[in-house]
């Protein structure tokens, strides 16, 4: 996918994750995208790692935790199957890049090299706890609430990225809040 929140994601946050990274000597990023339903998400921020480390040169190691508490939606996101009509979505060279369209033409695959980043999993963000030591928590709007639950968190110098929804009547939103 492609919307204002990632190309925050991919101008402002991640040069600063990765800046933090490389004052510390630390060079493996962990991120979470907590409920990542069918994974378009978790993959979008995959292909920001992806370019922005082949532009850039780091030398790190990228680990996606990539959640969400519906079993179905996990499984979609695993296998990285997309209609084609996700075409109209994503730009023709990212499209040419990091998928591959099926012989009948129908639907794309997130290439293998990509899908090697991500680890998807069941959970349910109200039950079971927070991934640890992690850089940057992405969440959509919907799931922030029950982030609140977890209390005594604090992420510290970790970025929590959230995707808030449209909040003005000329349709235009926050194009990210970032807590820190």
């Amino acid at each position: 996918r492609e919307f204002p929140q990632l190309r925050a994601f991919a101008y402002h946050v991640l040069p600063a994750v990765l800046e933090k990274k490389r004052r510390l000597c630390d060079y493996t990023i962990r991120i979470w995208s907590a409920g990542c339903s069918t994974g378009e998400e978790a993959y979008s921020i995959a292909i920001l790692l992806q370019e922005y480390m082949e532009l850039h040169r780091p030398s790190c190691r990228v680990q996606v935790f990539a959640t969400d508490i519906d079993s179905r939606a996990i499984a979609i996101a695993r296998a990285g199957l997309y209609p084609a009509s996700i075409a109209a979505d994503i730009s023709p060279e990212r499209l040419s890049r990091f998928f591959v369209q099926d012989p009948d033409g129908t639907a794309y695959r997130i290439h293998k090299s990509l899908r090697d980043l991500l680890v998807f999993s069941e959970q349910d963000v109200i039950k079971d706890p927070p991934f640890s030591k992690l850089d940057l928590i992405a969440i959509p709007d919907f799931a922030f609430g029950a982030m609140e639950n977890w209390g005594a968190i604090t992420f510290r110098e970790n970025l929590l990225l959230r995707y808030p929804g449209i909040t003005s009547k000329s349709g235009e939103g926050r194009i990210c809040e970032i807590i820190s």
